[in-house]
């Protein structure tokens, strides 16, 4: 069975947007009405509803999958990514999260810590998902 997710407020729900039109079942924060607050409340909404949760936040969610593990709490899963993808990046991202998807079912993601892969793991699988040239800082 696939995961089903939880978009914390770090990240921009337009990414929700793109990947329940690739058939996923996704919601955002911003969706939720859920921004501003905390971590813990963000999490615990995730688990009520049976959706691993996905955060830019591994500073604090790292912890808290440490937390979860020493108190035995089940949860859906908790995935991090340790690069902080931008609004040009977004298509990126979306490669990222659909791998990852595709290699861990909602059981493998139950009580683990996942990590999303690096932008440049993503394109050299997908070279497509790369931005586009004109929206690129200059000076690349």
């Amino acid at each position: 069975m696939r995961a089903r997710l939880y978009i914390d407020e770090d990240i921009d729900p337009q990414l929700a947007l793109l990947l329940r039109a690739r058939g996923h079942d996704v919601v955002s924060a911003a969706e939720t009405r859920s921004r501003g607050e905390t971590d813990e409340q963000q999490f615990a909404r995730a688990r009520l509803d049976h959706r691993a949760i996905l955060t830019f936040n591994f500073r604090d969610f790292v912890p808290l999958s440490k937390r979860e593990a020493a108190a035995n709490r089940e949860h859906p899963g908790i995935i991090v990514s340790w690069w902080q993808y931008r609004g040009a990046e977004l298509g990126t991202l979306v490669g990222a999260v659909e791998a990852l998807l595709s290699a861990r079912s909602a059981e493998s993601l139950r009580n683990a810590l996942a990590a999303l892969e690096t932008p440049a793991l993503v394109l050299m699988r997908d070279p497509s998902l790369a931005p586009p040239l004109d929206i690129l800082p200059r000076g690349h």
